[in-house]
C-alpha cells in the first residue's frame, strides 16, 4: 500500500475514507441527525483532496489516498467542535477509534472513559 497524502505514513488499514464516511454518516443520522449537513461539509474537506493512487479500499474497491487514521481524526475534531455530550464522544470512539487515544481520551471495553 502507498502512503497517505496527509500524514505521509504507509496506509496499513485498507478501508477507504468513503466507506468510513458512509458508516459515520449512518451513525450520525441515528444519533444526531441535525449534524448531518455539518458532517458532510467536514468530510468533503478531506475527500476533495485529489491524488492519483494505486491503492484501493478492500470493501468497495474505490481508490484511496487518505488513511483511516487521518480521516477519523479529522471527523473526531469536527465532532468535538460541535460540543457533543460525553456519551456521544464515547460512542464515536467505540465505533470509529483508529488512533484518537492521543487526545487523552481512552474508552475501556466496559464503556468507562478515562481522560
Amino acid at each position: 500500500m502507498g502512503a497517505c497524502v496527509l500524514c505521509e505514513e504507509q496506509i496499513t488499514t485498507p478501508l477507504g475514507p468513503e466507506r468510513l464516511e458512509e458508516q459515520i454518516e449512518a451513525w450520525i443520522n441515528e444519533t444526531s441527525p441535525d449534524k448531518l449537513d455539518s458532517f458532510r461539509k467536514a468530510s468533503d474537506e478531506l475527500l476533495s483532496v485529489n491524488n492519483f493512487t494505486t491503492d484501493y479500499c478492500i470493501v468497495d474497491r474505490k481508490p484511496m489516498h487518505i488513511c483511516a487514521f487521518c480521516y477519523t481524526e479529522h471527523i473526531f475534531k469536527w465532532l468535538l467542535s460541535t460540543k457533543p455530550d460525553w456519551n456521544t464522544v464515547r460512542q464515536f470512539l467505540l465505533h470509529f477509534d483508529y488512533d484518537t487515544s492521543k487526545y487523552g481520551v481512552v474508552v475501556r471495553p466496559k464503556g468507562k472513559m478515562n481522560t
